[in-house]
């Protein structure tokens, strides 16, 4: 049975579509449909071109409207033979069930993006927007429904970069080509250079309220050749050459600029965590450094969130209780990340002084299994009784929700609430969760 999305929670407040959760949702259990029924499906992935600009040039109400024929145009185009979702910002996804009415899928997104871009018409202006489409099917390309999103993004990911393939449909070398490649040192010396690299923000919520607590700020390399690099990629290669801790030090002033804006333009303060490298806490100057921009943006301390991993705690205790003490009386938040996925001394542990522990999405993934359930219950026991808010990261579909709400658990983020956001689609997804923001900073020390 599939869900019912006349719940206002499951629906895009904009525009009307079952959002971004209740995506998952379908999608999910469109594919075990088609698995039972042995009958295909397919994802399309759908955003346009310009409509930042657009935003920016006829201001936030008329790219409301956008949205609102966008989604209508999308329902009629695909009449009933798919699903429409908005996903957030100007993405959106269809998920098609009945290819048999299809003469080739190529053939089908290209038909919707022709008759999409000659349509899009607000206030009597004709609207020369650009669609990019990224297809993933069933069995062909993916059986999960993580495969399915992954595989559709990376389409879409090749048809963004490219002039003259607005539609694509995934092919295996597409992910395989991206982490076959290894760049050097020089390589990321100059991404860094050339404000190549940029932040994308995963939201998390609370339990039980489901209110929006924070973001957490990921790092993206745009390469200008290849296109999107996986953090998977760069980031060790980064470690090993030292270039994380200059590259950490953008990513901290990055996500401070960004907080400032959203509080200048929107006025809206939310937490933000950043992933702090060892490196960086090796620096003499660190701590200074996050005060310096601190009070040059006027963001309080309370906003900001450092998130550090078990290592760089144990290498040097004397110095890590130092560090964390300076930032603590600067009003920062310290979060203990991928917690038991290294090495874990609990003698030590309890002798910090941390306000969150992250739970590591491995043992999300197992909280299914008996075992699985009995570790995280552990995990969050531990957090509890160490006076730690307890973060569960990548949580992917309502069985995992299920579990870690029945564990006490105090936050979660993960794909089955949102795929990290760039900052225009983050602000968007903030301002109508906006109601939780300011709950959110009453409950902070």
């Amino acid at each position: 049975m599939l869900p019912s999305f006349e719940n206002p929670l499951w629906k895009d407040a904009l525009t009307g579509l079952p959002n971004r959760q209740a995506f998952h949702q379908l999608l999910e259990q469109l594919l075990q449909q088609a698995a039972q029924q042995r009958q295909s499906l397919a994802l399309l992935l759908i955003d346009f071109d310009n409509f930042k600009w657009i935003n920016e040039s006829r201001g936030y109400g008329f790219g409301d409207q956008l949205l609102r024929q966008i989604a209508r145009e999308l329902e009629r185009l695909a009449s009933l033979r798919a699903s429409v979702c908005r996903l957030g910002g100007d993405e959106f996804a269809l998920i098609l069930t009945d290819l048999s009415q299809v003469d080739g899928l190529l053939n089908f997104a290209a038909q919707l993006k022709s008759d999409l871009d000659s349509s899009l018409v607000v206030d009597g202006v004709w609207l020369d927007l650009k669609c990019k489409v990224g297809i993933a099917s069933y069995p062909g390309d993916a059986s999960t429904p993580d495969a399915m999103f992954n595989n559709a993004f990376a389409a879409l990911q090749v048809a963004q970069q490219s002039d003259d393939m607005p539609v694509v449909q995934h092919q295996p070398q597409m992910q395989a080509q991206t982490l076959e490649y290894r760049p050097d040192y020089n390589e990321l010396k100059l991404a860094l250079k050339n404000h190549e690299f940029f932040l994308v923000y995963q939201p998390k919520f609370s339990f039980p309220s489901m209110q929006l607590q924070g973001l957490e700020a990921l790092l993206r390399w745009r390469h200008p050749l290849r296109g999107i690099v996986s953090p998977l990629v760069f980031i060790p290669v980064a470690e090993q050459t030292g270039l994380i801790a200059a590259i950490g030090d953008w990513v901290l002033k990055a996500a401070i600029a960004q907080m400032e804006s959203w509080q200048r333009e929107d006025g809206v303060d939310i937490s933000v965590a950043v992933n702090v490298s060892p490196l960086q806490l090796k620096d003499d100057g660190f701590v200074a450094r996050i005060k310096a921009l601190l009070n040059l943006s006027g963001i309080a301390g309370k906003f900001l969130q450092l998130e550090l991993t078990e290592s760089s705690l144990i290498e040097d205790p004397r110095r890590a209780h130092s560090i964390i003490a300076e930032l603590r009386s600067a009003g920062v938040q310290i979060a203990l990340d991928d917690f038991g996925t290294g090495y874990s001394s609990l003698a030590a542990l309890q002798t910090y002084q941390l306000d969150y522990l992250k739970m590591d999405k491995s043992f999300v993934q197992k909280i299914q299994t008996r075992q699985g359930r009995s570790v995280s219950h552990a995990i969050i026991q531990l957090g509890h009784a160490l006076e730690m808010q307890v973060i569960a990261e990548g949580v992917e579909n309502a069985e995992q929700e299920a579990a870690l709400r029945a564990l006490a658990c105090d936050q979660v983020q993960g794909f089955l609430y949102s795929h990290p956001l760039p900052a225009d689609q983050c602000r968007l997804f903030m301002l109508q969760h906006c109601a939780a923001v300011p709950q959110f900073i009453t409950e902070l020390p």
